[in-house]
């Protein structure tokens, strides 16, 4: 049993409903443009868009590979939890696609995710594993991340496929990325539900992710925030920003802040994933 529709879009970020609009608005004269150009170039251009959209896939597959046989696949065998974690996010969040996970030793903390076709492959950071106190740190990363691709699929059905085309195309993506900032914000308040509102383990997580294990502890929070507010502004900070399909740091634990005092607030009626799996139909409001 999923999260009801109401439930869903009560943990979206306020943000997307117009960057969807905004996406649509972009995909249409692209697909034009598109159908033009195969025309004007009397169909060359449908040797060269395959082209170039074989040799990222074929880029994207050689990743994954090296993470096939150079990883540990999380199993029942290996790193349970993990296993547990992805398919209570997925049913959480009525998200149907394939997830598989991998533990991998890099050197950032950050974790990935890795797109190939419908399949898509979760590498998860060793150091997130490596504390006695990681459990809910871990199923919020894993959790933001299945949120995120639950909100895309829900918005978008079949033409996911023609957005992430032509996102590779890279010509119209200062127009699309916005979109998928935010759908990384709303996969933050996502796992911060999937943890059934533990903000300190959220922003201890995105510390981790910002510093590393052993400097997470030192950094203040409010400093971090203000840091943002001060240096997020100028032109290269938006420019950073618009190249890129996820937030600023500074801008996903502002929001997770802000996020968390709204759920205390107005008491947001989501049930929290053990109501969900106990079938249990009743409204229930996160914790504060």
């Amino acid at each position: 049993m999923s999260l009801s529709t109401q439930e869903f879009k009560a943990l979206r970020h306020p943000s997307e409903a117009f960057r969807f609009t905004l996406t649509l608005f972009v995909l249409v004269p692209a697909v034009i443009i598109g159908s033009v150009i195969v025309m004007a170039t009397s169909g060359i251009a449908l040797i060269v868009i395959p082209t170039v959209i074989v040799t990222l896939w074929f880029a994207v597959r050689l990743f994954a590979a090296n993470h096939l046989n150079n990883s540990i696949e999380c199993s029942e065998q290996n790193f349970p939890e993990v296993i547990r974690a992805v398919q209570d996010a997925k049913e959480y969040f009525g998200y149907k696609g394939e997830v598989i996970a991998f533990v991998v030793d890099e050197g950032d903390f950050n974790a990935k995710l890795v797109m190939l076709l419908r399949r898509k492959y979760l590498m998860i950071n060793a150091g997130i594993l490596s504390e006695p106190d990681s459990d809910a740190q871990m199923r919020f990363v894993v959790g933001r991340f299945v949120g995120a691709l639950a909100t895309k699929k829900y918005r978008f059905m079949w033409l996911q496929a023609v957005l992430s085309s032509v996102e590779r195309l890279m010509i119209f993506n200062l127009l699309l990325y916005p979109y998928e900032r935010s759908t990384q914000l709303s996969g933050d308040q996502m796992g911060l539900a999937m943890i059934n509102g533990n903000l300190d383990a959220a922003l201890n997580a995105m510390m981790r992710m910002t510093v590393g294990n052993s400097l997470a502890n030192r950094v203040s929070i409010e400093g971090f925030v203000e840091q943002g507010q001060r240096h997020g502004h100028g032109f290269f900070s938006w420019l950073v920003r618009a190249l890129s399909t996820f937030p600023h740091n500074t801008k996903r634990v502002e929001n997770l802040i802000e996020f968390a005092e709204v759920l205390e607030a107005r008491q947001t009626v989501v049930r929290t994933p053990q109501h969900v799996a106990q079938g249990d139909k009743t409204l229930m409001p996160l914790p504060a």
